[in-house]
């Protein structure tokens, strides 16, 4: 199930209760939500501050620093939304790949690099003619 958080929010959830189960919740993986918080730095716990909190230590628990530039304060938590294939259908994703290409009758694929006429990067490489070459792989 995909929620909508802000960070203050999931910070106080993650710091009160386990990963493992708190992860439940969300439908993901420990681990997909300890790197959900990385992304929206979002300290956490380590793997020993439960056990030590269950055993009556002293947990210091990390403060929440202030959002880094550009960032949302918006976080969103499970469904995989962010994946570059999301707005592909099954048949798109589960269709054949196409062939490798080959030039110049070799038997490996081959990657190919056209080459301008006559111009210059603006970092300084001249292209002198409109031929391909073929880089085996």
């Amino acid at each position: 199930m995909v929620k909508r958080l802000s960070r203050k929010e999931l910070y106080e959830l993650v710091w009160s209760e386990p990963m493992k189960n708190l992860s439940v919740r969300f439908g993901i993986s420990d681990v997909a939500l300890k790197k959900t918080c990385a992304r929206a730095a979002i300290p956490t716990p380590d793997r020993s501050y439960w056990a030590k909190r269950e055993a009556g230590k002293s947990t210091p628990q990390q403060t929440l620093s202030e959002r880094p530039p550009g960032m949302d304060e918006e976080v969103v938590v499970g469904g995989g939304g962010n994946y570059w294939y999301q707005q592909w259908s099954n048949d798109e994703l589960l269709a054949l790949l196409p062939p490798h290409q080959y030039f110049r009758n070799q038997s490996k694929p081959c990657v190919s690099v056209l080459l301008r006429s006559s111009e210059t990067s603006r970092y300084g490489v001249r292209f002198t003619t409109g031929t391909l070459q073929s880089i085996a792989s």
